[in-house]
């Protein structure tokens, strides 16, 4: 799974949520501590004929505007067994050191998750949307609803090499699910190798799902084959 730049700049520690966590919208899932945006990421794997890939999205909000209420610089992360998650931060005070200091945080699994994109997969046709909680039939099956784009990144030797052969794929049809908790989206063709930005623009009583964007890397269409 790739981890696009600069969507995030330093994913350090990482771990795997137990399949029995008791938060059941992200159990199973893997988490990320991104240093530089101050936030964490949550990731979900796509297993595509003995092919693995997956998906992105942000955990926590980047940029809080509470400076003292967020992460320090977040580098560790450890679950314990009744599903709090304690993450280890630092502040760096600079690549010519000095007094760094640092916090411990526990995050306590809250009753409900807000509404949001729970899972991205691939399709034979494009792409599959799982959300935590039944959407809007109308807003889901409106196709200004998504935005998507495909990139790629070459490494040409320095820090930072931006994205390239970024393109539109188009979003031909949405279909939403009986229950109303997944939308499939059917797109013009799609390119192995590249990762998609997905985001979805849908609102519940005016309030944006969250996470409502998703990076996904598409290394083999299911019942395709890769390139």
């Amino acid at each position: 799974i790739q981890i696009p730049h600069p969507w995030t700049r330093s994913i350090n520690g990482i771990t795997f949520l137990p399949e029995d966590y008791p938060q059941p919208g992200i159990a199973g899932d893997g988490i990320g501590c991104e240093f530089n945006g101050k936030h964490l990421i949550r990731f979900t794997h796509h297993e595509v004929d003995g092919i693995l890939q997956g998906a992105t999205y942000f955990l926590s909000k980047p940029d809080f505007p509470d400076a003292d209420a967020n992460f320090l610089g977040p580098l560790s992360i450890t679950t314990a067994q009744n599903g709090d998650i304690y993450i280890g931060s630092i502040h760096d005070s600079g690549w010519l050191g000095g007094q760094n200091t640092g916090s411990i945080v526990k995050l306590t699994p809250s009753s409900e998750l807000p509404n949001g994109i729970k899972k991205i997969q691939a399709t034979a046709y494009g792409f599959e949307i799982q959300f935590q909680k039944p959407v809007d039939r109308t807003a889901a099956e409106n196709l200004k609803s998504y935005s998507l784009s495909g990139y790629t990144r070459e490494w040409k030797g320095g820090y930072a090499t931006p994205d390239s052969a970024r393109f539109q794929p188009k979003v031909r049809s949405a279909e939403l699910s009986t229950d109303g908790t997944s939308v499939r989206l059917k797109t013009s063709e799609l390119k192995t190798g590249f990762v998609y930005e997905i985001n979805c623009l849908i609102k519940q009583n005016d309030t944006p799902l969250w996470p409502a964007t998703g990076h996904y890397t598409l290394h083999r269409v299911p019942g395709g084959s890769s390139q």
